[in-house]
């Protein structure tokens, strides 16, 4: 209940700093971004950010506050647009080198092989650890997708992550070398 109480202030607080330096924000988005079509998404995840972390209370030049806000958000957009857009082109080498050259056959086996690997992530790992590799390879998130996602930490993420694949490859070494000994 109070921490619902405290988001409807975070969220009264927010429209109100909208309110009186919306045409500010808009302007300042609009210097800083080149491609147009992002300047509502900027606008919008600047009040959410505000309803996530108020401006503090010691802050006595809102504007400034408000400027280095939208500045940080126009760098994590575009560091957001520029992974995502290494992601789909990954993707698309992936997609067009199995159109080319990948033999049903050998994509079966890697269909078995990839949800062996997610079968063993799921069933031999902690749940931190599991869900950290789900998110990064399942859904192909990035670091800080996934961990906001998981509602942790990027430092945590990583370390679930390292120690998750680090535990994945035993168990992929123990499997083939239980598969080689001859019973």
């Amino acid at each position: 209940m109070e921490a619902t109480l405290q988001t409807t202030e975070n969220v009264k607080q927010a429209a109100k700093i909208f309110e009186e330096n919306s045409d500010m924000i808009r302007i300042a988005i609009r210097s800083k971004v080149n491609d147009k079509s992002v300047i509502d998404d900027i606008f919008q995840n600047l009040f959410l950010s505000l309803v996530r972390s108020p401006v503090p209370s010691n802050i006595e030049n809102t504007e400034a506050y408000l400027r280095r806000a939208i500045r940080n958000d126009v760098i994590d957009a575009a560091i957001k647009r520029k992974y995502r857009r290494g992601r789909e082109q990954r993707y698309a080498r992936m997609h067009m080198v199995r159109i080319r050259y990948d033999d049903p056959e050998d994509t079966v086996t890697m269909c078995d092989t990839i949800q062996h690997i997610f079968e063993i992530i799921e069933n031999e790992l902690p749940a931190h650890e599991a869900r950290a590799l789900i998110e990064k390879y399942r859904y192909n998130k990035d670091d800080d997708e996934a961990a906001e996602a998981l509602g942790i930490t990027k430092r945590s993420f990583s370390h679930y992550l390292c120690t998750g694949l680090k535990k994945v490859r035993q168990f992929a070494q123990q499997s083939r070398l239980e598969q080689n000994i001859p019973a």
